[in-house]
């Protein structure tokens, strides 16, 4: 074998892809594989939204790698259908304003990065988990078919996925 792998250049950053591969050796071609469809994820580093932003339904998941806060002022709002993925021990702080009004067979998922379900390799042990969302006495939180995974530490003797001290809807 003179070659192992591929790169794909003109993957399509907005969605999933779908591979199929074969053996060739000289003039013995291989059968083709059955399809696999890789993923396509959005990076959000960290850091504060401050202006009005839209994360759109484009096939892709958006990836969540470190704390991310809404400033005060600010709206996020999420499309129906869209899969937030979190890395572990991580969290989203609202200040300001979430919206992730999902429909009925287009649910906004906020899970962990490992959640197997949703392409991950999955959640194992506690270390897995994301920390959760926290509305504070400014943030709001406009939800409807919404659905929230494997969140939540322990601390003060309860496990929070979801705490609010300013509005939810």
């Amino acid at each position: 074998v003179s070659k192992t792998s591929y790169v794909h250049t003109g993957a399509s950053d907005t969605g999933n892809n779908v591979y199929r591969v074969r053996a060739i050796t000289n003039e013995i071609k291989g059968e083709w594989s059955e399809p696999v469809t890789i993923v396509t994820q959005i990076i959000i580093k960290s850091g504060t939204i401050s202006k009005d932003t839209v994360w759109e339904n484009t096939g892709a998941i958006y990836l969540v790698e470190n704390n991310l806060t809404i400033a005060q002022g600010a709206t996020l709002a999420i499309a129906p259908g869209v899969i937030v993925k979190f890395k572990g021990n991580v969290q989203l702080t609202i200040n300001g304003n979430l919206i992730a009004k999902g429909e009925e067979n287009k649910t906004i998922i906020f899970t962990a990065e490992k959640d197997a379900e949703y392409g991950g390799s999955d959640v194992v042990n506690a270390s897995d988990y994301w920390r959760g969302i926290l509305v504070t006495i400014t943030g709001k939180f406009v939800g409807d078919n919404v659905k929230i995974k494997y969140a939540g530490v322990y601390n003060d003797n309860k496990t929070v996925g979801l705490e609010i001290a300013g509005g939810l809807n």
